[in-house]
C-alpha cells in the first residue's frame, strides 16, 4: 500500500500501515537534507531559510524515532525476537538525538552550524537505509498487523506533536515577556504594604 501523494508526515489517516508512515517519515526528511544543501554557501538571506529546515527535520527526526523506539522496535522485538539491528538502530538514534541537541543550541550564522546538520544527515540518511534494507523487510515477513501498529504510532504521533506545539508556544511566549526594569519593580513592591493593609472597618 502506497502513501498518499500529498499526505504530510504529522497528518496521516489512523487506517495507514505502519510502514507506509514510517516511510513517509524517510521521504519528507530526505526531501528537507536536499533543501538544505541547495542553501549552503549562498548569500545571507538563506541562513533564515537553513533555520526553518533544520528546525522543521529536526523536530520530525525526533517524533520520528521516538515513535520507532517506543512502539515499532518493541513490536519487533516481540514478533521476532530481533536483538542485535534494534541494539544497532538505537545507537544511531543516540547520535543524531546528541547532534540535534547541539543544533538547537547553535546560531544558523555559527561557522559549524552548516557541518553539524549536514552530518546528521548524512547519519540520518544511512540509518534510513538500514531500515529500509533489512528492519522493514523483517517486520513484513513477520506478518504483523501493520495496520493495527500504524493506528498506535498515528495516536501516539497526534500527542507527541500537540506536545511539540503547547512547548513552542510556550516557549515563544517567555520569549516575548520583557523582564521588568529595576524601577518599576522598585514601585511595585512599594505598593505591596498598602495592598496588604485591610480597608476601613474591615474585620
Amino acid at each position: 500500500m502506497k502513501a498518499h501523494k500529498d499526505a504530510k508526515p504529522f497528518d496521516l489517516p489512523l487506517r495507514e500501515d505502519a510502514l507506509v508512515i514510517l516511510q513517509a517519515d524517510h521521504d519528507h526528511l530526505r526531501k528537507l537534507f536536499a533543501e538544505f544543501q541547495r542553501h549552503v554557501g549562498r548569500d545571507e538571506e538563506d541562513t533564515s531559510a537553513k533555520e526553518t529546515i533544520v528546525r522543521e527535520a529536526c523536530d520530525l527526526l525526533e517524533i520520528h524515532t521516538q515513535l520507532e523506539e517506543e512502539i515499532f522496535y518493541p513490536a519487533i522485538r516481540k514478533a521476532l525476537g530481533e536483538e542485535e539491528l534494534m541494539h544497532e538502530a538505537k545507537i544511531e538514534h543516540d547520535t543524531a538525538d546528541e547532534l540535534m541537541d547541539d543544533l538547537r543550541k547553535l546560531s544558523p550564522d555559527d561557522e559549524i552550524f552548516d557541518a553539524k546538520f549536514i552530518v546528521l544527515s548524512e547519519i540520518a540518511t544511512m540509518h534510513m537505509k538500514k531500515e529500509e534494507k533489512e528492519i522493514f523487510p523483517l517486520a513484513r515477513s513477520a506478518k504483523m498487523d501493520m495496520f493495527a501498529l500504524g493506528r498506535k504510532i498515528s495516536l501516539r504521533r497526534e500527542v507527541l506533536v500537540i506536545g511539540k506545539r503547547i512547548g513552542e508556544t510556550l516557549d515563544e511566549m517567555n520569549h516575548n515577556i520583557h523582564p521588568v526594569d529595576e524601577a518599576s519593580a522598585a514601585d511595585a513592591a512599594g505598593l505591596l504594604p498598602d495592598i496588604l493593609v485591610p480597608p476601613p472597618g474591615f474585620r
